[in-house]
């Protein structure tokens, strides 16, 4: 910003950094000549000092300039169309070069600015990456009132936009400085109400309407105390004719209806520009016949026509504010000048005549025509600016070419970006190390008789299965986060599994219901997240939240892309967090396939957590909710299996998964792994076997800042140490009890409730304890994530050479309706563990005949050093 304030001086400043890109120019000026831009560029600086241009004059006669719109406003649309002509043709330079590495271009669509000149600050912007002229004219404001420039000054003072510049050229080179996403992609955004759109069509359509929901939704929970959003503020977000197929706008386009027909405030505004090319498949007619099926209010405008555009957006805003409804801006009639990017092949799908006919089409010349027959500035004015702005588009080019890439800052800084920083005093609070699972050990449990009576109730204590925890804990959430939205399909009558049973008259208009359809329901999250709310998202069944995949994704990449902590940020992105709880995950024999998936994503940017009982689900979602309201994404994943579970062996009916409602000081963290202690005697440690004690935060279980004993007293090992989650616990823990009773093995557990990020450090310490490991991952076997945690424990040297592994883990196919042969069952458990124990037991690998009959065809891979 104190460029922005040096005036003139700023060319002394950058002249430092212009040598190095001018040599390269200068070597390669017979090359650069030749391109597309470049000689259209020299062309319509000739033709602004001649005054040879001619206005755009529409079929049916136009309307004057400023009878539709004020000179600055026409001067301000005009400065943003130069920079985005100048800016687009450097940076095919900087390809050219070998120092660009962006390059899709906005030229043809330069009067777009025009959009951005009636566009409030406050209102929520997510733009086309062609749409780079609205941005610069939005951005442009701030930086005029701030140097104190007035209207008549508009074109003489391009030199303050040098921010804007070299902003831009910083994301064509993949500066690190860049402010929008740090060097990670070249993005729009870069203000506080600016929201990065990624490559991926039409996703920024669905948070766009979350963010319209936004300000109605705080009136209607009675939020005006704490209210962050103008009651009439407007979420515009753009796209090109080609993105309106992609069922992410379908989706946007539909929700906002609906919440429409509800009666729900939605003032989003689409805006589709047409330029009648989908890179190569021609339009042929089919966008106005869709723009008439949509049925939204739209307003359209000719592209070639300033005032046209001007007067669309200025009367599409102010009808949507008003009305409170989506409208649909369409501007038609646009060139797209110079192919898609500088990769693109034009000469494979149009005649030479087609391409110079788009080459030579000119909106922008045609408007300073206008603007100059109507008395608005002179053919030298513009001349003068333009000749200022191709100055400033190379020098910031020039610069921002010397600053470092991301890449000079190493992978860990590129990893680190994934999630957003956890503050210190929830790290302190959050258990951590290996701490003691929820779950009796079996050796504490009194002899039963195999029929339940009510003197086993008593010894079994008061307790709970998962479920009831469950609809507590969100409830006491919902109660002490006045913010907090849930959202999900069916959940305001309780939901498929009663979860939010009584929630939405207990929390009147916080659960709500939306249509199933998972993009705009994971969309409309993310929008309302980024809105200022915390929201929880519910998926139905894990299989539907493949329906949402893409948006799944988008919102796993956001905190990457576009993170606070990039280095030239002007202002500090608020955290846009959100909890998504998805259910119907792992064994049942209902619905099949579709409603027991057991596959899970793991992208990065997402912490996946999965319980294996109620206490723990209870102090994970703790730690959960306040991971999420620090701008983490956490999936919280529930086994159906578990949900009204109550015994781990049912035919002795031990009652070990109705457990206790933990106390609200208990939190469990990401880092954590829960030991399941079996209570029976351990085996001493092996001649020439060192125990490795646990010191540190890693192996002390916080709580508060006090702890327990984290780790087995030195001295004891375990024959097999079984790693797992969910309900592999539950199978391991039966396993644990038959081998414990039957064979006279010491058989350990360690459950990993977080399975999305690298294994906590004190995995490590803990299998030192152990003979053996067995991962036990109730995932198929071609997407467990426990593979990822041998990957680095093999790296390390934790297991193989010092310690012999084995993995087993759900069939690799789909589940069939009734039954639950494709699981991960106790028995599969139990013959890896005698298989492990065995083979260590004879020094080497053994061989049995028929191991995958024995194994029901589950997937079984043994290691060795």
């Amino acid at each position: 910003m104190l460029m922005a304030r040096t005036g003139p001086r700023t060319f002394t400043r950058v002249h430092r950094y212009f040598s190095a890109y001018a040599t390269k120019r200068s070597e390669k000026a017979s090359e650069i000549a030749e391109l597309p831009e470049i000689r259209q560029s020299l062309l319509f600086g000739q033709q602004l000092r001649s005054g040879s241009l001619e206005p755009y004059r529409p079929s049916g006669g136009g309307k004057a300039l400023l009878s539709v719109a004020t000179r600055e406003e026409v001067l301000s649309s005009l400065q943003a169309g130069f920079v985005t002509f100048a800016l687009a043709s450097e940076a095919r330079v900087a390809s050219a070069l070998g120092e660009g590495l962006y390059t899709i271009g906005p030229c043809g669509e330069e009067l777009l600015a025009a959009v951005g000149t009636v566009l409030r600050a406050d209102d929520s912007v997510a733009l086309h990456y062609r749409h780079l002229a609205t941005q610069l004219a939005r951005h442009a404001r701030p930086l005029e009132e701030q140097s104190g420039v007035q209207d008549p000054d508009i074109l003489k003072s391009t030199n303050i936009l040098w921010p804007l510049f070299l902003d831009r050229a910083r994301g064509h080179v993949v500066s690190s400085f860049d402010p929008v996403t740090g060097g990670a992609h070249c993005a729009l955004g870069g203000g506080p109400q600016d929201f990065v759109v990624t490559s991926t069509l039409a996703s920024q359509a669905t948070p766009a309407v979350g963010r319209a929901l936004a300000p109605s939704l705080e009136r209607v929970l009675g939020l005006s105390q704490d209210s962050r959003l103008q009651e009439d503020r407007l979420s515009y977000v753009s796209l090109g004719d080609g993105s309106v197929n992609n069922a992410h706008f379908l989706s946007a386009v539909n929700i906002s209806k609906y919440a429409a027909y509800r009666g729900w405030p939605c003032p989003v505004l689409f805006a589709v520009s047409n330029n009648d090319l989908c890179i190569s498949l021609k339009g042929r007619g089919w966008l106005a016949h869709l723009v008439r099926d949509l049925g939204l209010q739209t307003f359209e405008c000719d592209g070639w026509d300033l005032g046209s555009i001007l007067e669309a957006s200025r009367t599409a805003c102010r009808t949507v504010r008003a009305t409170r409804r989506p409208g649909l801006l369409l501007v038609s009639n646009l060139p797209r000048r110079f192919g898609h990017a500088a990769t693109d092949r034009q000469g494979a799908y149009l005649s030479e005549a087609e391409v110079a006919r788009q080459e030579a089409a000119n909106p922008l010349a045609a408007a300073c025509a206008q603007a100059v027959s109507e008395g608005v500035c002179s053919w030298s004015d513009l001349s003068v600016a333009w000749e200022e702005v191709c100055h400033l588009s190379q020098a910031a080019f020039a610069q921002a070419s010397e600053e470092p890439k991301l890449e000079s800052l190493g992978i860990a800084n590129l990893e680190a970006r994934n999630r957003a920083p956890l503050p210190a005093d929830l790290l302190f609070k959050a258990r951590a190390g290996v701490v003691p699972s929820s779950l009796t050990p079996f050796a504490a449990l009194a002899p039963h008789s195999g029929a339940e009576n009510d003197d086993d109730k008593k010894k079994q204590g008061k307790g709970a299965v998962m479920r009831k925890h469950m609809t507590r804990c969100i409830a006491e959430t919902l109660e002490a986060e006045p913010r907090l939205v849930y959202l999900g399909e069916d959940v305001e009558h309780g939901g498929y599994y009663l979860i939010t049973e009584g929630l939405a008259k207990a929390f009147p208009g916080r659960v709500r219901d939306m249509p199933p359809d998972e993009t705009s329901l994971l969309g409309i999250g993310h929008g309302l997240a980024q809105s200022g709310f915390f929201v929880v998202v519910e998926i139905p069944y894990a299989k539907y939240l493949d329906c949402g995949a893409d948006m799944f994704q988008e919102i796993a990449i956001a905190h990457w892309l576009q993170s606070s902590e990039v280095r030239g940020a002007g202002f500090k992105r608020r955290p846009a967090g959100m909890v998504i709880r998805l259910q119907g995950f792992d064994r049942g024999v209902f619905g099949g396939n579709f409603h027991t998936h057991n596959s899970l994503p793991l992208p990065p940017g997402v912490d996946v957590v999965v319980a294996s009982n109620g206490a723990d689900w209870v102090r994970s979602w703790r730690h959960a909710v306040r991971a999420a309201k620090a701008g983490r994404v956490v999936m919280v994943v529930d086994s159906t299996d578990l949900l009204n579970r109550r015994h781990v062996d049912v035919d002795d009916r031990d009652g070990l998964l109705q457990t206790a409602y933990p106390e609200a000081r208990e939190i469990l963290g990401f880092e954590a792994l829960l030991r399941h202690d079996h209570g029976f005697k351990r085996r001493g440690m092996p001649p020439g076997t060192e125990a490795q004690t646990g010191t540190g935060a890693d192996s002390l279980a916080c709580s508060g800042g006090s702890g327990s004993g984290s780790e087995i007293d030195g001295g004891e090992w375990d024959d097999v140490t079984v790693v797992t989650y969910g309900t592999g616990v539950v199978s391991a823990r039966q396993t644990q009890k038959v081998l414990g009773l039957r064979d006279g093995l010491s058989v350990g557990i360690l459950e990993v409730p977080c399975i999305s990020g690298p294994h906590p450090p004190a995995l490590t310490r803990a299998l030192s304890r152990s003979a053996t490991a067995l991962f036990a991952d109730p995932c198929k076997s071609g997407s467990a994530p426990l593979l990822n945690f041998i990957a680095t424990l093999k790296k390390s040297g934790a297991i193989g050479r010092s310690r012999d592994w084995a993995f087993v883990a759900a069939e690799d196919t789909y589940n069939p309706l009734g039954s639950t042969l494709t699981f991960l069952g106790a028995c599969d458990v139990e013959r890896a563990a005698l298989e492990l124990e065995m083979d260590r037991a004879k020094g080497g690998r053994t061989e049995l005949p028929g191991l995958s009959q024995v194994f029901l065809g589950k997937e079984y891979i043994l290691g060795f050093g």
